[in-house]
């Protein structure tokens, strides 16, 4: 039997930011989109929570852990999205472990 440490693929997709022209028209940011070796949890039997930068508090629904990465700034605008198993979730808050990095996902 053989296990793996990230038995999981999720898809990221990040919105670049935006920009206005000289006559103040907007265009949307570039989209990039990322697959992922993960481990998925679903905070289902002890739900976490986070609060927010307005101290609010905000039920975790899934947490990802996935090695170490590098570009998480873009993922920490709240314009990133993860998609699991059909569904969309915003990505929340990205801490970093010592080699790992957890992404914790609300459903959107």
């Amino acid at each position: 039997m053989v296990f793996s440490r990230y038995p999981d693929t999720a898809t990221i997709t990040i919105i670049g930011a935006g920009s206005k022209n000289a006559g103040g028209v907007f265009t949307e940011g570039t989209i990039t989109t990322i697959a992922i070796a993960c481990r998925v949890e679903p905070e289902t039997e002890m739900p976490a929570y986070i609060k927010d930068e307005f101290s609010n508090t905000i039920k975790i629904d899934l947490s990802i852990y996935t090695p170490l990465m590098t570009q998480t700034d873009l993922l920490r605008d709240g314009k990133s999205n993860l998609f699991f198993a059909g569904k969309r979730y915003k990505i929340v808050q990205v801490p970093q472990l010592q080699k790992i990095t957890n992404l914790k996902c609300v459903k959107n």
